[in-house]
């Protein structure tokens, strides 16, 4: 068989069970609006022509065939199999993806990326920016002392509770900061305080900040068991702040401001990206936030 044949055999039965199936019961409208999530986006004409049986470019069936099997596997957890040539439960040591919210129209997601020339997100804002995970959230900063602050310096309406919110639903929250003995948080410290000497030893406030989350995790678990509050440090160079919500799903968000030598990290302009609007760039913020945080030490 041909590898187009291929793809049209594999288009024609996801199509069939994406209409058919009682969890999805799509639309053509509905599976281009989804195609589009997954940053597979093509225009409803093009999938109609496709739906109608006439041909369209390899590229296009090729690009529209992944999407259709990146939405099953994370709607469904099915995947397809070419022996069987239908789509099946994937094995049950494999986790489907989470699922793809449901497309709202009524649902305000800003074009992205939006840029924040203020610098840091107020607390109020970044409570908003975190209030929709489902999965996952990750903050990732030099020192994690603002963050820190939040719990014990601000009254519990205005972050604490926000947290405690996730974690009852489930969701895990990740605090990732410098790894305080390493060479390169010295390093880094030293090197800033050259220009703004107040980051002279900057690295030996970590261990205090260390401390007071830990605290903060001991009571988070214990008002919300039904989650997990992480603490972690990485070995590499501080070179941005991450705000990550559920980045593996179709659904994920980023704000991320990227150091600026001679700046207080404050004032570092801010930029937020939804993988709905922008998946290349998404993906570009998400793998330097994977390759910082690889091989983190939990604490």
């Amino acid at each position: 068989m041909s590898v187009r044949r291929k793809n049209e055999l594999i288009f024609s039965t996801a199509y069939k069970l994406l209409q058919s199936h009682e969890k999805t019961l799509y639309t053509q409208v509905d599976i281009c609006q989804r195609l589009a999530i997954v940053g597979k986006k093509v225009s409803n004409s093009l999938f109609n022509k496709l739906v109608k049986g006439n041909r369209i470019g390899d590229k296009s069936l090729k690009k529209i065939v992944d999407g259709l099997q990146e939405i099953i596997k994370a709607e469904l957890g099915m995947e397809y199999d070419e022996k069987a040539e239908c789509f099946v439960l994937m094995d049950a040591n494999e986790s489907a993806s989470p699922i793809i919210l449901q497309v709202k129209e009524e649902t305000s997601v800003p074009n992205s990326p939006v840029f924040h020339p203020g610098g840091r997100r107020t607390i109020e804002e970044k409570a908003d920016f975190i209030a929709s995970a489902q999965k996952e959230v990750v903050f990732l900063g030099a020192r994690l002392n603002q963050f820190s602050s939040y719990f014990i310096n601000r009254k519990d309406a205005d972050f604490k509770e926000h947290i405690i919110k996730l974690l009852k639903q489930g969701v895990f929250v990740k605090c990732y900061m410098a790894d305080p003995d390493s060479n390169n948080a010295r390093f880094y410290f030293e090197d800033r305080s050259s220009v703004l000497p107040k980051e002279k030893y900057g690295e030996r406030v970590i261990p205090g900040v260390i401390t007071d989350l830990l605290e903060i995790k001991k009571e988070l678990n214990q008002l919300a068991p039904q989650g997990k509050f992480g603490i972690y440090t990485y070995h590499h160079l501080p070179t941005a702040h991450y705000i990550s919500v559920d980045a593996e799903t179709a659904m994920g968000k980023i704000l991320v401001a990227n150091y600026l030598f001679g700046i207080p990290r404050s004032k570092v302009p801010v930029i937020e990206i939804h993988r709905q609007h922008d998946a290349r760039l998404f993906d570009l913020y998400k793998r330097s936030l994977m390759a910082l945080i690889e091989n983190a030490k939990e604490i």
